[in-house]
C-alpha cells in the first residue's frame, strides 16, 4: 500500500517511518533546510506547505502566515471547496514566529498539526503540535524542546490514540544538528524522545506510515568523503535502532520526501548536483533500504523534486519546481514516471514570476492536488494551489494570502 495511498490510509496510521532530510552545502548547513529554509521563512509571505483532499470533495492546506494572526508568522489552516474558493481559515501562534508545517485528519473528526514555536516553550525553537476539531478551532496545543532549537516536520497519529512526531533537535554551542521522535499520549503528553545522529551534521524532514518500527531517511555527512549521503535507519517500535545504510554517489545527494510502496520498498525524491546544477533526484529501494535504480530529471537551471507518490497502477508523480523550463522565473513542476523511473510526462504551472510546489496528494477522483507558493499573483509569496487532472492538465490554480501585517 503506498503511504499516500489511497487516500486517507494514512489517516489512521498506526506506526510511522520518517525521512530525514540532508543540506547539500556543508558550509550553509546551518544555515539552510532544503525542506523549509530559515531564510525563505524570513522572506515569505504566505505559504502551504502540505494539503490533503477532504471528504467533501473541497481540500485543506496548511502552512504559514504573515498576513493572518498575531505575531510574526503563525501556523496556518486554510479550507477550501471543491474549486479552490477558500471556505475559512485559522492561525495559530502568540507574539513570535510560528509554523505549521504538517497535518493530519484524525479519529475523532479533526486535526492534528506539527511544527515549532518561539512564541512559547523552553527556549529558541521548540516543537509545535496542534489538535483542532473538524471546523479548525484549536482544542489543545502542546509544546516540546530545551533552550536549543527543536522542529517538528511530521505528525501521525498511533494505534494507541497517541501521536508519533518527527522533527529536528540542534545543540547548544554547536552547529549540530539531529532527528528527533517523539511519542505521546492521546493528550499529547510526552511519553519517550529519541535522537539520531552521527559525529557530522545531520537534517532531517518527514515521516510516514509503515509497518513493524520505523525507518529512518535523511542523510549525512558524517562519511569520509566529506559530501551529503542519504542515509536509512531502521528502528524497533520504541525507536531503538537496528540497523542503519547509507546510499552515496559523486557530489552531494539531498532527500526531501519519499513515499512507502505497494511492493514495500520506498521511492525517494529530492535533488543532486552531479552536472553541476541540481537536478530532482528519483530513487527506488527495496524494503531493506538497498538502492534499485535512481533517476535524475531537468536541465541547465535548478530543479528539485520536493515530493513523491506512487499512483494506483504502479507510477511514480514527482511535485517540486523548475527554472530549466516553463513560462517564467521557477515554475512548479510535476513529472510522471513509469514504475522503472523513467519519464513518461512533464507539466510545468505558473505565471511570470516564481512558482513552487512543495506537496502533491491523491484526489478522490483520480487527479492530483497541489500546494506550494506563488509570487506571480501579487509580488509577494501567496500559498499556491494548483488542481490537475489524471494526465497533468490544470483543471484550476488558486492563490492565497493578503498583505503583510
Amino acid at each position: 500500500m503506498s503511504s499516500k495511498g489511497w487516500i486517507l490510509e494514512k489517516k489512521i496510521a498506526p506506526i510511522a517511518i520518517l525521512l530525514m532530510t540532508v543540506v547539500t552545502n556543508c558550509a550553509s548547513a546551518n544555515a539552510e533546510e532544503p525542506f523549509v529554509s530559515a531564510d525563505f521563512l524570513e522572506a515569505a509571505d504566505d505559504v502551504g506547505i502540505i494539503v490533503w483532499p477532504a471528504e467533501d470533495g473541497g481540500f485543506l492546506f496548511a502552512g504559514l502566515t504573515k498576513s493572518f494572526g498575531a505575531g510574526d508568522t503563525d501556523a496556518w489552516l486554510v479550507k477550501t471547496d471543491e474549486n479552490g474558493t477558500e471556505l475559512w481559515n485559522k492561525t495559530f501562534g502568540g507574539a513570535g514566529r510560528d509554523a505549521g508545517v504538517y497535518f493530519r485528519p484524525i479519529r475523532e473528526e479533526g486535526y492534528i498539526i506539527a511544527g515549532w514555536t518561539n512564541s512559547s516553550g523552553a527556549g529558541g525553537d521548540d516543537v509545535l503540535v496542534i489538535k483542532t476539531d473538524e471546523n479548525g478551532t484549536e482544542i489543545w496545543n502542546r509544546t516540546y524542546g530545551s533552550k536549543a532549537d527543536e522542529r517538528g516536520r511530521t505528525i501521525h497519529q498511533t494505534r494507541d490514540g497517541g501521536y508519533i512526531i518527527g522533527g529536528i533537535a540542534g545543540s547548544l554551542g554547536s552547529e549540530e544538528r539531529n532527528f528527533l521522535l517523539i511519542k505521546t499520549d492521546p493528550s499529547g503528553n510526552e511519553v519517550w524522545n529519541r535522537t539520531y545522529g552521527g559525529s557530522g551534521m545531520e537534517v532531517f524532514n518527514t515521516a510516514q506510515p509503515t509497518t513493524g518500527g520505523y525507518v529512518v531517511i535523511g542523510g549525512t555527512n558524517s562519511t569520509s568523503s566529506g559530501d551529503w549521503d542519504i542515509i536509512l535507519i531502521r528502528a524497533d517500535e520504541d525507536g531503538d535502532e537496528i540497523w542503519n545504510k547509507t546510499l552515496g554517489g559523486p557530489g552531494n545527494q539531498t532527500a526531501i520526501s519519499f513515499d512507502q510502496n505497494m511492493d514495500g520498498g520506498y521511492t525517494i525524491t529530492g535533488f543532486d548536483d552531479v552536472a553541476g546544477n541540481n537536478n530532482a533526484l528519483l530513487i527506488k529501494t527495496d524494503g531493506k533500504g538497498d538502492e534499485i535504480w535512481r533517476r535524475s530529471f531537468g536541465g541547465a537551471g535548478d530543479d528539485q523534486g520536493r515530493d513523491v507518490l506512487e499512483t494506483r497502477d504502479g507510477r511514480y508523480l514527482i511535485a517540486g519546481w523548475t527554472n530549466s523550463s516553463g513560462a517564467g522565473g521557477t515554475d512548479l513542476i510535476l513529472i510522471m514516471t513509469g514504475a522503472d523511473g523513467r519519464e513518461i510526462w512533464n507539466m510545468t504551472y505558473g505565471g511570470q514570476d516564481d512558482d513552487r510546489g512543495r506537496f502533491v496528494s491523491p484526489a478522490y477522483d483520480g487527479g492530483y492536488i497541489v500546494v506550494g507558493e506563488s509570487r506571480s499573483a501579487s509580488g509577494d509569496w501567496d500559498a499556491l494551489l494548483v488542481r490537475t487532472y489524471s494526465d497533468g492538465i490544470e483543471a484550476w490554480m488558486n492563490t492565497y494570502g493578503g498583505k503583510d501585517r
